[in-house]
């Protein structure tokens, strides 16, 4: 795998070392926007996920440092029943809106939410049409922002693609698919993008049509090289089936359609095993675990993900929502649906650059500043076309251009 020379490498680590620093601005007080600190509460898939935690990052170190606001974070929530609790929980701790990372059951969230006149919105996810037409008339029900259904297809297409072209011969592939039979639209998307294109680059075909594939929620065995493992990580048991199946199969790639690092140890171990190296692309983001995999480790070959300041829109969403500005965010009485897509890496110095871009000091890809500017409270002509306009304005160039102009 490429490597950063030594001066790229201390250039990141130094822009990652400071973390902790985020939000070099003074702290906003709460007369500034005209109310007292507001409780959101964050739903998440887990605690101590990369994703989740640099999202944490940047909503408590940063926006709590700039916005008179305070985050209730849920356990890991893995079941409708587990979301529902959370409704409730942050209710009680006084939350007048939730931001969602993840859900099993929206039509039911957002229907427990209006009864607790609660706002919810989903921070940076993808939905399908009928979870999304299903809540859309509902007032409480801000919207959903993140990729669409054919960008997280294309980017788990693109990444099979990416490694079937650059194989002298026939590889085997082992699918991680994640909650793709779980009702994770997600990854769904993102697993049948990656066996749709094996298909079109090899000419392969499988033992059972796609939509069964997609809905198991058993390892399966599809053709003499490509192997489908469903599931979420839970514990040794499974991350010692995943490694067994790793060396058995002799896979030559993973593709995986959620977070790498908690799979890294069983593949390190395959490795070791099998003599040989196992390519690794991952749906992911851009934490600093991930550029010591990419970067430093080696034990990462491809990245799609987000980064950390990408959910800064949302935030601006529900904080116009409970300073009682909702109604300028709606269309035609309809929720939103903002685009935001997946940065990509296709190499060490890619991701190192990349990464850079979102770990500044006293500047971020969505600034406080930034956000300002499209809430109500401290920009007074904002309207709806200044937030959908900043919120998708989240590609690479124009995250440079912004940083730029700071």
């Amino acid at each position: 795998m490429q490597r950063l020379t030594i001066k790229l490498i201390a250039l990141v680590v130094l822009a990652a070392a400071a973390l902790g620093l985020l939000g070099g601005c003074s702290r906003v007080s709460a007369d500034a926007a005209g109310a007292d600190v507001q409780v959101i509460g964050v739903a998440v898939y887990s605690y101590t996920d990369d994703e989740v935690s640099m999202f944490r990052q940047y909503y408590q170190n940063y926006i709590e440092s700039n916005f008179p606001v305070s985050f209730v974070y849920s356990e890991a929530i893995r079941s409708a029943a587990d979301e529902q609790n959370f409704i409730r929980q942050a209710k009680a701790a006084g939350a007048e809106g939730i931001i969602s990372f993840i859900t099993y059951d929206l039509p039911a969230a957002v229907e427990l939410a209006a009864q607790n006149e609660m706002y919810f919105m989903l921070g940076s996810g993808t939905i399908s049409e009928d979870d999304f037409a299903a809540v859309a008339a509902e007032p409480h029900f801000l919207g959903v922002i993140g990729p669409d259904h054919q960008d997280e297809y294309q980017t788990g297409y693109d990444m099979a693609v990416h490694f079937a072209e650059k194989a002298a011969a026939e590889q085997n592939y082992l699918i991680v698919a994640g909650g793709a039979g779980l009702g994770n639209a997600m990854h769904s998307y993102r697993a049948e993008g990656m066996l749709q294109a094996l298909t079109d680059v090899y000419g392969w075909e499988y033992n059972r049509p796609l939509a069964e594939i997609l809905q198991s929620a058993e390892p399966l065995q599809l053709n003499e090289h490509v192997y489908y493992y469903p599931g979420y990580v839970r514990g040794d048991e499974f991350l010692t089936d995943f490694g067994e199946l790793l060396t058995a199969a002799n896979i030559d790639v993973v593709l995986d359609t959620m977070m790498a690092g908690e799979f890294m140890p069983a593949i390190a171990q395959a490795e070791k095993v099998g003599g040989r190296d196992i390519l690794v692309g991952a749906v992911d983001c851009f934490s600093e675990n991930n550029f010591r995999a990419f970067c430093q480790e080696g034990s990462l070959d491809y990245l799609a993900g987000k980064y950390a300041s990408m959910i800064g829109p949302s935030f601006a969403a529900m904080f116009n929502a409970v300073q009682g500005d909702a109604d300028f965010m709606r269309e035609n009485g309809q929720a939103f649906r903002l685009h935001q897509g997946f940065w990509l890496a296709r190499d060490a110095a890619g991701f190192a650059e990349l990464y850079a871009c979102t770990q500044g000091v006293y500047v971020n890809a969505y600034s406080a500043d930034d956000l300002r500017g499209v809430i109500k409270a401290y920009t007074p002509a904002a309207d709806f076309a200044a937030l959908r306009a900043l919120t998708e304005a989240s590609d690479v160039e124009s995250v440079k251009a912004r940083i730029a102009g700071q």
